[in-house]
């Protein structure tokens, strides 16, 4: 491939010493190559909010061919009703409660007994990083809050059965998700004075990268080269913000307008000289960091879609019996634990939830102000909100999943629309399965020989959905 001034690809990524500097390099390749372009590369991102929702805080009525007004629990998404499609009637099959009910919401997984059952879950989530993700650096980013807190509740499984619980801990996420950093020469002593002055808020990442950068933009035009540079301060920003954040719920001196590497969060890891690495709970799963971290876990979600390191993304909001308080950016503090207030259809559960919803519309706003080429980010991207336990979370059962679709693929989705199925609330196995919808998405993907998910007994898509 060639870009500007006929650089190829490989003398570009010659150019520069950083592995920070690299993987955003392929979002300015991929950009480049879309100019003039009518294809999208599509992209899907999952997203699970634990323990139902009640019915009448949830669903939207439908009016005049569109939406209503959206009850509480779903109010933040209205600027975004257009592009919404929610579903009220689907119901699990099999296993529910808090043990089954995760392996149900991406996985459609009934588990041993259910009629037709596959011999282990495989999720939907995976099933498309395996198929889209062969040409990314990560098939699937998944990022979590709470969700290994007390041990693995995954709703993530591969293809042989196995959990692929999602990265609580921010720092390790990044350094997996971006690479780590190198000066440009000295060899390791330099890079352990780097990371010292980092660390003790002297210089910034940036500092030691400035010349790979001033060398990468001379050899791209000015609209590509500003886009590199955006792209590489985004990604500064992120890693101070985690180092800040560690350096707070460590209860050390907060550290001022600082980013670090990778290798640098690392050594900022609680030691025994600071706070024991085995203290509990880790820094963060500590209330006090958990609206950060949210909003760090979309910041790298975004940018991960973006400079194309991966195509699937998955954030995982805890699980249903998390006895732990959940913490939201403008939230109001409960100092009640998740699963007690789930059982009250009341407004703290209420609050919670909308907080969670409000996480989910800033992540769809961020994802429109990503520009690719004519498009937006949002333009190529297919976002499936669901729960695992249905609209009465003190049944345990899976009665009406609470579930919507969010994007337009380009127009070929239609939005601003709810699709009902009518249902018995009190019988789960009586009513239109789960599956289809996991089906449905898989062939919005492209995936369209894909006729089941989970269990085989339920086949094919929503006619509803996808004709």
């Amino acid at each position: 491939m060639k870009i500007k001034n006929s650089v190829s690809r490989r003398q570009l990524l010659e150019s520069t010493t950083s592995a920070l500097l690299l993987l955003p390099l392929l979002r300015i390749f991929r950009e480049t190559e879309a100019y003039g372009q009518t294809a999208s590369t599509a992209r899907a991102l999952f997203v699970y909010f634990p323990a139902g929702s009640y019915k009448d805080s949830f669903w939207p009525k439908a009016a005049g061919g569109g939406l209503g007004p959206l009850p509480i629990v779903t109010s933040p998404l209205e600027p975004h009703k257009a592009d919404l499609t929610f579903f009220s009637g689907l119901s699990t099959r099999g296993e529910s409660n808090h043990y089954g009910g995760p392996r149900q919401v991406f996985a459609g997984w009934g588990g041993t007994g259910t009629a037709g059952a596959n011999a282990a879950p495989y999720s939907l989530d995976q099933l498309l990083a395996d198929r889209l993700g062969g040409n990314t650096l990560r098939r699937l980013v998944a990022l979590g809050v709470y969700s290994s807190f007390d041990g693995q509740k995954p709703v993530s499984f591969r293809d042989n059965g196995q959990p692929q619980p999602a990265q609580d801990n921010p720092g390790a996420a990044f350094a997996d998700i971006f690479g780590s950093f190198t000066p440009s020469t000295g060899g390791s002593g330099a890079l352990r004075l780097a990371q010292i002055d980092i660390q003790q808020g002297r210089k910034r990442i940036i500092d030691f990268i400035r010349d790979d950068l001033r060398q990468v933009k001379r050899k791209l035009g000015p609209l590509e080269g500003s886009m590199f540079e955006a792209h590489v301060l985004a990604l500064d920003d992120l890693s101070k913000e985690i180092q800040r954040q560690e350096s707070i719920t460590q209860q050390t001196a907060p550290v001022s307008s600082v980013s670090c590497s990778p290798k640098a969060l690392e050594s900022m890891i609680p030691t025994a000289g600071n706070v024991d690495p085995n203290s509990w709970p880790k820094w963060y799963h500590r209330t006090e960091a958990t609206a950060a971290i949210n909003k760090v876990n979309r910041e790298m979600l975004v940018q991960a879609l973006a400079c194309g390191i991966t195509r699937v993304g998955l954030l995982q909001y805890g699980f249903s019996d998390l006895d732990r308080e959940f913490a939201f950016e403008g939230s109001p503090a409960s100092g009640i634990a998740y699963h007690s207030l789930s059982h009250a259809n009341g407004i703290g559960f209420h609050n919670i939830q909308k907080s969670i919803m409000a996480e989910v519309a800033t992540l769809i706003t961020q994802l429109k102000s990503v520009k690719i080429g004519d498009k937006t980010l949002f333009d190529e991207t297919l976002m499936l909100v669901a729960s695992d336990m249905g609209e009465n979370p003190n049944n345990h059962d899976g009665v009406n999943i609470p579930a919507f679709l969010a994007g337009r693929l380009g127009g070929k989705l239609p939005g601003g629309r709810l699709i009902e199925y009518a249902y018995d609330q009190y019988n789960s196995n009586a009513n239109t399965p789960w599956n289809h919808l996991l089906v449905s998405v898989a062939h919005l993907m492209g995936q369209t020989d894909v006729q089941s998910i989970g269990n085989a007994a339920f086949s094919g898509p929503l006619k509803e959905l996808v004709g």
